[in-house]
């Protein structure tokens, strides 16, 4: 059985998808029948010992991050294999160099040069002198300007498959002469509605009901009199790392990855500023309307432009336009076909 890394952005605070993603890639990979783990790079990632310290200053966010850090824990637990936590790109090749007979450069903002991470050379696989390198659905996050797109060419030179999560992004890598450059869905898709069912909390997150849930983090703004007018009725739950105060009748900081998917499933609405919100909201046939930041919107758009819902951007029509999932699902299905096919011909040839 080969042995697969896959390093990938998996472990980021109130960003549930990430983790989500991560999982989800990681029990396909392995349901094809490879020895699959996930890198777990953090790098400058606080000891808990750190985080509690910090958490203890404010003493008001501390049970509820620490229950959220817990039950992050836990999803993984379940849900994936890990190796051991390592904290720098030095420590990253010392110990990872040869430990893979394959090393895929997951899904996620791991090449938007405008973050940390995309410039951080672990994620273009530099760590590993090996020759089986890949990509799944690796993002840029944003259209990169050719100096970027430079760079990120030059870095996955010794790449033998590149694919990419959004359209324009392999237009634009293969503008700057990188070939074959394919187009793969987000790793929550090589997942079914099923699988989500099975990981997502029976706990007494799931025993919310006649709600609207809005989930939106970083600088995403949430149009608080759509709100208002759609949850007349209805409580509103808000969950995420939101920087801006929101209308709502609940907000919960101790939500973990399967908590987050239990709201999503029971919600009669959702409200997303994120990718994942989106991208899972269409998993599991959810009613949503999307308030995307006003940069870096780009992920969003292409999801939504290739399943013609690009209306739903701040449309504050909910009970008169409601999503059509048949047509959803059948857009959507060689999406995924093809998405499941570029993995299994490209393992295929290491």
């Amino acid at each position: 059985m080969k042995k697969v890394g896959i390093i990938t952005i998996h472990d980021v605070g109130n960003n549930f998808g990430s983790t989500i993603q991560s999982c989800a890639f990681y029990k396909y990979i392995s349901d094809l029948g490879y020895d699959a783990k996930i890198i777990d790079y953090r790098p400058n990632d606080k000891s808990l010992k750190g985080t509690i310290i910090q958490l203890i200053k404010n003493i008001v966010f501390f049970i509820p991050v620490i229950i959220r850090y817990i039950r992050n824990r836990i999803y993984y637990i379940n849900n994936c294999k890990r190796t051991k936590k390592i904290r720098n790109f030095k420590e990253l090749k010392k110990r990872l160099n040869n430990s893979f007979d394959i090393y895929i450069a997951g899904s996620d903002q791991i090449w938007n040069r405008t973050m940390p991470r995309g410039i951080d050379d672990a994620y273009y696989l530099k760590f590993t002198d090996s020759n089986n390198k890949m990509s799944y659905a690796s993002s840029l996050g944003m259209l990169q300007n050719e100096q970027n797109l430079r760079k990120i060419c030059d870095k996955i030179y010794d790449f033998k498959y590149v694919s990419v999560r959004e359209k324009k992004s392999v237009v634009q890598l293969s503008e700057m002469g990188r070939q074959n450059v394919e187009f793969c869905l987000d790793p929550v898709f090589l997942q079914k509605k099923d699988y989500y069912s099975k990981v997502m909390s029976k706990g007494k997150f799931s025993k919310y009901s006649n709600y609207v849930l809005v989930y939106a983090v970083g600088q995403g703004e949430i149009n608080e009199e759509f709100l208002k007018r759609t949850s007349m009725d209805k409580t509103v739950i808000v969950v995420g790392g939101l920087r801006k105060k929101c209308f709502g009748n609940i907000f919960l900081k101790d939500v973990g990855p399967a908590e987050f998917l239990s709201l999503i499933n029971n919600a009669d609405l959702v409200i997303v500023s994120s990718f994942h919100g989106v991208a899972l909201s269409i998993i599991l046939h959810k009613e949503f309307r999307v308030f995307p930041p006003k940069i870096n919107s780009l992920r969003i758009d292409n999801l939504l432009e290739l399943i013609n819902l690009q209306d739903l951007v701040h449309n504050e029509n909910y009970l008169d336009s409601l999503i059509d999932y048949n047509n959803v699902d059948n857009i959507l299905c060689p999406y995924i076909d093809k998405s499941k096919q570029y993995l299994i011909n490209s393992l295929k040839e290491f």
